[in-house]
């Protein structure tokens, strides 16, 4: 079995199994849960995003099966990068891979089979214990995106559109922080158009707002994804669980980043 080992453990989260329990318990409130096809998540160190993430995660139910699309920081491994069966570790647990999911995307030909863009990125790891804590049974399946190329990811949410007909009570997870390291109340006014587009969802909107106003947005190709799948499956609900950035935790508001929950429904 291939075991993904965890990267950011003691950087963006706690690195026991105790206080990583404690942190996510602090970070997850008891709320009215709702049905959602879709959300965005934050993936910064919990001190920055983690109460965006644990607010938004504790609206939702969590089925037993998720999609999580990531950005890929590290320049490694494959352009659409598909994590093979097996499961990653955390502090005190783990989280399988949806061998049978899994392997209905890999006998796609946009998706390949690696683990290279996994090993060192912390987009998809920093938010999965919030799902796994929510569910312990969940499963998920984990694509690492490097590419901006839209045909490329329009086959990528054709694929996906397709998982959603078959299996319906699946959760798809865009993982994404929103623009960097410029002053607050520019970032704000930049992340605001950018949500705007979001909350509409229009993929295209969204991605040219991005390109024309330098909207440095890291998670373009999840998003983009998301929102092309949403529209496909025809999702027209949103909401806007919460949004900060990190200028109101360490108190810098001359280069901050931001930070979204977003949830899609029908």
């Amino acid at each position: 079995m291939i075991e993904r080992k965890p990267a950011v453990a003691g950087i963006f989260y706690p690195e026991s199994d105790e206080k990583l329990r404690s942190s996510i318990k602090s970070l997850i409130s008891t709320e009215p849960e709702r049905n959602v096809i879709g959300v965005i998540l934050p993936h910064a160190g919990y001190i920055y995003s983690g109460k965006i993430a644990g607010k938004t995660v504790s609206k939702i139910r969590i089925p037993e099966r998720a999609i999580i699309l990531c950005p890929n920081h590290t320049g490694y491994g494959e352009t659409i990068s598909l994590f093979p069966p097996g499961e990653w570790k955390f502090p005190g647990f783990s989280v399988k891979i949806d061998k049978e999911i899994t392997e209905k995307l890999a006998s796609k030909d946009v998706f390949q089979l690696d683990t290279g863009a996994h090993l060192k990125e912390h987009s998809a790891e920093v938010i999965i214990p919030f799902l796994y804590f929510k569910n312990p049974n969940i499963k998920i399946s984990v694509v690492c995106m490097r590419t901006l190329h839209k045909d490329t990811l329009k086959k990528v949410s054709s694929a996906l559109a397709e998982i959603y007909k078959e299996y319906k009570d699946v959760l798809f997870v865009a993982s994404s922080d929103m623009n960097h390291y410029e002053e607050d109340d520019i970032s704000r006014k930049k992340d605001e158009k950018a949500i705007e587009k979001i909350t509409q969802i229009d993929p295209d909107g969204f991605i040219n707002v991005c390109y024309n106003m330098s909207i440095s947005v890291c998670g373009i190709a999840p998003i983009y994804t998301l929102l092309n799948l949403l529209k496909d499956i025809g999702v027209r609900n949103s909401e806007v669980v919460a949004y900060s950035n990190s200028g109101e935790v360490n108190g810098d508001l001359v280069s901050v980043v931001g930070y979204v929950g977003i949830i899609f429904f029908f």
